[in-house]
């Protein structure tokens, strides 16, 4: 019930009035996905002591889509079938999700 961090490419605002990082974070998924999502770490990012994940996208993969719930800081996938979304399962193996690009504003 973890990811694993691949690589992290990180980036700072240009304008001084916009003090936020941007974090492009590699993902592999595992073979069973938790209930409510997965944490994301920020091991990796430079000074990110103090910063949190605000924002995060993430390509489609599959009949899989991801969404980033602020409130619980974890990243959600969910699948889509031809007349619903629902979120996936406990327990379902992602496994074969690798290289999974979370492009991350952080705050």
């Amino acid at each position: 019930m973890a990811v694993t961090v691949n690589s992290v490419t990180q980036s700072v605002a240009a304008e001084s009035n916009q003090p936020h990082r941007q974090a492009l974070i590699s993902i592999d998924l595992d073979a069973s996905y938790p209930t409510g999502g997965y944490a994301v770490s920020l091991v990796g990012v430079t000074n990110a002591d103090g910063y949190a994940i605000a924002l995060v996208e993430a390509q489609p993969r599959a009949d899989y889509r991801f969404w980033w719930n602020p409130s619980t800081n974890k990243l959600m996938a969910y699948v889509v079938s031809s007349d619903s979304v629902s979120e996936v399962s406990a327990a379902t193996n992602l496994s074969a999700v690798t290289a999974l690009l979370l492009n991350c504003i952080l705050k």
